[in-house]
């Protein structure tokens, strides 16, 4: 374990995870749990999703350019999909408001708060959107 892991931060939130996984499965660390630990820890650092692959995958599904996602249009295709993209930016990345702000290309923080809020709220309210949102939350998944 301490060949495989850089620092003894890290070590110790590894040796951690081990342990807590151990108690879970009721079992005793042994080198098959571990070495399953490290293979699944690569495994997901592979699936890492980047803000860009949401971007890539909203545009796709709707079928409009990247740059008219990041424009200032109020067509409201492009602004649909590009309110879904805050959305998802916020909910699959955990990004702060700034952050989703600036990679779309917006004024300020507000404009997230909005798209996120009236995104919530059709997938309360229609069916075939949120199907849609889960089109492409596959869609995600799947190509990463």
């Amino acid at each position: 374990i301490a060949e495989t892991v850089l620092d003894t931060r890290a070590l110790e939130g590894t040796l951690l995870s081990l342990y807590a996984r151990a108690l879970n499965n009721q079992k005793s660390i042994d080198l098959l749990v571990v070495e399953e630990f490290f293979q699944n820890t690569k495994e997901r650092a592979k699936k890492r999703l980047i803000p860009q692959d949401i971007i890539k995958t909203v545009c796709a599904f709707y079928n409009i350019k990247q740059s008219h996602l990041k424009s200032a249009s109020r067509i409201s295709k492009i602004a649909l999909a590009r309110q879904i993209a805050m959305y998802l930016l916020r909910k699959q990345l955990g990004l702060n408001l700034e952050e989703v702000a600036y990679i779309t290309h917006r004024k300020d923080h507000t404009t997230v708060i909005h798209a996120v809020s009236k995104i919530e709220n059709l997938l309360m309210r229609d069916s075939g959107f949120k199907e849609e949102v889960n089109s492409i939350t596959q869609s995600l998944d799947s190509s990463t």
